[in-house]
């Protein structure tokens, strides 16, 4: 009885570590991406709008639903309008493709205001290299 127990935790232990190593990695495009969703996250669930508008480029626009906002300023107030939603705000990466030196990524964005209400939508995005850092330069949402 004890070989059999021994036997049994044994192979469980191998199936787990089998398909743990059996999962591909994030690709490297995915993880910038999912960075930069979870940073806008963490902005917008703490009311810190200046936080959300950092990750844009300095040419940086907002495109959807009769909205077109770019400029440093414009994209401040975008920000700090939507944050008075209140709530939380969550972002998902449904697909992200390394394109040239550009990473192009969709995703959902549900934002559950302080008053319950839900705003969903579908957004895409266009990340570049600004400064370093991987920044948004087209962020279209319908």
């Amino acid at each position: 009885m004890k070989n059999l127990v021994l036997l049994l935790t044994i192979l469980f232990l191998f199936t787990v570590a089998h398909a743990h190593a059996q999962q591909p990695s994030p690709d490297p495009a995915s993880a910038t991406a999912d960075s930069v969703l979870r940073g806008m996250e963490t902005g917008y669930n703490t009311g810190d709008f200046q936080k959300i508008s950092v990750f844009y480029a300095d040419q940086g626009k907002v495109v959807g639903r009769g909205v077109e906002i770019s400029g440093r300023e414009a994209m401040l107030k975008y920000w700090k309008d939507i944050c008075a939603l209140g709530g939380t705000w969550k972002l998902s990466n449904e697909k992200t493709e390394k394109i040239g030196a550009a990473i192009w990524q969709r995703g959902v964005s549900l934002i559950t205001a302080k008053d319950g209400k839900q705003h969903k939508v579908s957004f895409t995005l266009v990340l570049i290299q600004e400064g370093g850092m991987w920044k948004i330069l087209q962020d279209a949402y319908w």
